[in-house]
């Protein structure tokens, strides 16, 4: 860019930065995820360093003295390094969309989508990771990957395979999915969060998996929603296709399950640069801008992050 100088009023930046962040909040399905946000302490950092505490010896037994000295509380640890990078967003503001007399902008319906739609590619990176160009090709990811590539895999749903046609299956793999998570981890963090995906959702609510004389989705979410045994509760299940890895079974479908307790000892984003103008200039008819967010998604204790293998229907 030519200058980094800013052109408008503070208020139109400020206004613009709420209003993306705003429709992330909304619209991204990782808005459930805990932030760890780092952007005023280590700004546009382009790593972020976790410090990973080993289990703690603290006290041991005696008899009937205490004792003046003893073994000093100690708790080891180790630390991970995740790789942050970018995504950038330009605009280009017409001239005359722009009230000379206070600098607002008014914004009309392309600029608005342009927003959203950068709010929704954050939300693809800490999914998938950041790609280099994800709207042609997911060949080169720049940093450590998203929720899908940190994430661990549970396989064999129904105890054999993951074949979840016959009724009752889909509980019973949701049900290995929560095993899969220590009682440990679950019994000292929010309730857990699902993403499933649209097909199985179908599926679950089709006549051939009604299971106690209810569809196995109604029964999903009475036994972990609303009607939950403490330490195996569901605060929340959400319907995402975004989950969906390549693989077909014999009907063309990747269905996946997700579980992951919501927890930042367990996973977080990690923003080093929120939604913020990176440069702008001046031009005959418009001012280009650039926006920027940099960050990742990490995953700092693996066991609290589900995801099934492909799922078969047949």
């Amino acid at each position: 860019m030519v200058t980094y100088n800013t052109i408008l009023s503070d208020q139109f930046y400020i206004h613009t930065s709420k209003k993306i962040a705003e429709y992330f909040s909304e619209l991204a399905i990782m808005a459930a995820v805990p932030v760890i946000d780092k952007s005023a302490e280590t700004p546009d950092a382009l790593y972020y360093r976790h410090t990973n505490l080993l289990e703690t010896k603290a006290s041991r037994g005696i008899a009937d003295k205490w004792s003046p000295q003893g073994p000093v509380a100690d708790t080891q640890h180790g630390y991970t390094d995740f790789k942050c990078m970018g995504k950038e967003m330009h605009l280009a503001i017409p001239k005359n969309g722009i009230n000379l007399h206070n600098q607002q902008f008014l914004f009309d319906a392309k600029q608005r989508q342009a927003m959203m739609q950068m709010a929704l590619d954050v939300d693809d990176c800490n999914i998938f990771g950041n790609y280099e160009d994800p709207a042609d090709d997911r060949t080169k990811l720049l940093d450590d990957g998203g929720l899908i590539t940190q994430a661990t895999t549970v396989e064999d749903l129904n105890g054999t395979d993951s074949n979840l046609s016959t009724k009752g299956d889909i509980i019973k793999g949701v049900n290995k999915m929560i095993d899969a998570i220590p009682l440990r981890i679950r019994q000292n963090a929010p309730p857990m969060k699902m993403l499933v995906s649209e097909n199985l959702v179908a599926n679950g609510n089709d006549g051939d998996h009604i299971y106690i004389e209810k569809t196995e989705i109604d029964l999903l979410r009475e036994k972990f929603v609303t009607n939950p045994i403490k330490n195996r509760a569901i605060s929340e299940i959400i319907i995402t296709d975004k989950i969906l890895v390549t693989g077909t079974d014999t009907k063309g479908t990747n269905d996946r399950i997700v579980i992951f307790v919501p927890d930042e000892r367990i996973c977080a984003r990690i923003v080093t640069r929120g939604f913020s103008l990176l440069g702008e200039e001046s031009r005959a008819l418009d001012i280009h801008q650039v926006w920027g967010w940099r960050g990742c998604f990490a995953v700092f204790d693996a066991n609290g992050v589900q995801m099934s293998e492909q799922i078969v229907w047949a």
